[in-house]
């Protein structure tokens, strides 16, 4: 069995930080950047059926692509240009074929290729991440029972500040109105979740993360390893992707700043951090 553990939160709260400490330890294997599985089986939650048939129907390679259903590691990582790795396509293609049957068994299927792939052998976790608010962790624990799930978080001004900032950088879709309102729905969202196996907050794992870390593989059963405080990529050293190069600027106005405490209210109460002042600034 190829337990998942499952890593969300809202985009720029630190799921990529989390995850690279985890990168290295002798019982997990790490998948480099974003996949998207646990979130499509929550999409179709309704219909899950749907989502699993399809997967048999050509061009499957291209659809798992497309539709980020697992990291793209069949090419350069563009966010971590410091990361190299051997790829092999034939040996990822070889493994691959899904079985016909269950979504455990297309799970098993798509992480035995991936692991092929990379040069890896299965160990007892593996680990993949998806800054999308929480629903990759619905998905996994409405499917998979045994699947352990983090959720990280950060202050909302923080999160969306360096959110607009990465958008700006990669000539994205800025964080506008209603991008903006978007956001701050979908953190609303994720703090109305009834259950949450585990959340941290970024700030606290960035104070110290030995003792963050050594909780969490208490938790996780896990024995506690050194390479848990070293942020790596396959082993590979990684510094950070901060969306701020050199000195730390804000993007957002006083007013926004206000606006998006007020407005997740929710999620801050939720997660402890500061609510809105009582009066709003002028102009807003």
């Amino acid at each position: 069995m190829k337990t998942p553990l499952v890593l969300s939160g809202p985009p720029r709260s630190g799921t990529t930080l989390l995850s690279s400490l985890f990168d290295g330890h002798s019982e997990i294997n790490w998948l480099p950047d974003e996949g998207y599985f646990f979130e499509h089986l929550h999409l179709h939650r309704s219909n899950v059926k749907v989502f699993l048939d399809s997967a048999g129907l050509e061009p499957f390679i291209e659809g798992l692509r497309d539709r980020a259903i697992m990291p793209p590691t069949h090419k350069p990582l563009t966010d971590f240009p410091s990361l190299r790795f051997d790829w092999n396509e034939t040996a990822f293609k070889t493994a691959l074929p899904p079985k016909n049957g269950t979504i455990r068994e297309l799970w098993d299927s798509l992480v035995d290729a991936y692991l092929a792939g990379l040069g890896q052998t299965p160990k007892r976790f593996v680990c993949i991440k998806a800054a999308d608010y929480g629903r990759s962790v619905a998905g996994a624990r409405r499917f998979f029972p045994d699947a352990r799930c983090i959720i990280i978080v950060r202050d909302p001004v923080d999160s969306l500040n360096s959110l607009r900032r990465c958008r700006q950088n990669s000539a994205c879709k800025l964080l506008t109105w209603p991008t903006m309102a978007q956001a701050i729905s979908e953190m609303n969202a994720l703090a109305s979740m009834p259950e949450i196996d585990w959340w941290l907050r970024y700030e606290d794992l960035r104070a110290d993360k030995e003792t963050t870390m050594r909780a969490l593989t208490d938790w996780l059963d896990l024995p506690y390893e050194e390479t848990l405080t070293v942020p790596s990529m396959l082993e590979v050293e990684w510094t950070n992707n901060s969306s701020f190069a050199g000195e730390r600027e804000d993007t957002l106005s006083e007013s926004e700043k206000a606006y998006i405490r007020q407005a997740t209210a929710p999620f801050c109460k939720r997660f402890g951090y500061p609510l809105a002042a009582d009066h709003m600034p002028k102009g807003l």
